[in-house]
């Protein structure tokens, strides 16, 4: 099989590919992307070697777009470890942080305050814990070093 060039370039071809598979949801691996519908390293290694496989023969890809397209999956997957490292270094330097959360359980809402005690980490969710009560990154409301004092609440005379 054989994709037939209507005077693109390469690079805006294998654009376009990317743009036409990002927006494909039947696929085994679309179903597995993120909620943002962004496309995993896995994605582009597929697109890439289909790519490979259906170019024209006459008009082959060239092979600094092929080191181009290789640079910039290594780049998505520098950028994705640096997201993930950043997140999982924020997550445990709230060990030790006085914490409000607010949980949410269908009807019932649940404050949690105090000094958390502990973080789980599991298939990239961090849970925090105020003694034996439980919640996530997204549930806290203010994260502060200690409680607030009675006397940093009233408002400072001024004269």
């Amino acid at each position: 099989m054989s994709v037939t060039n209507y005077g693109t370039s390469p690079l805006s071809r294998s654009s376009t590919m990317l743009n036409a598979a990002s927006s494909t949801s039947g696929t085994k691996s679309a179903s597995k992307t993120t909620s943002n519908d962004a496309l995993s390293a896995n994605d582009f290694l597929t697109l890439f070697v289909k790519q490979l496989q259906n170019q024209d023969s006459t008009n082959p890809m060239d092979s600094s777009e092929m080191m181009n397209q290789i640079t910039q999956l290594s780049n998505m997957q520098m950028m994705q470890n640096m997201a993930n490292y950043s997140q999982a270094n924020y997550a445990v330097s709230l060990v030790g942080k006085y914490v409000k959360a607010t949980v949410a359980d269908g009807d019932k809402t649940t404050n949690i305050v105090g000094t958390i005690d502990r973080m789980v980490s599991k298939d990239g969710k961090y849970t925090f814990y105020v003694g034996d009560k439980s919640f996530t990154a997204e549930d806290i409301t203010e994260v502060s070093t200690a409680p607030a004092a009675a006397s940093d609440k009233t408002p400072a005379a001024t004269s």
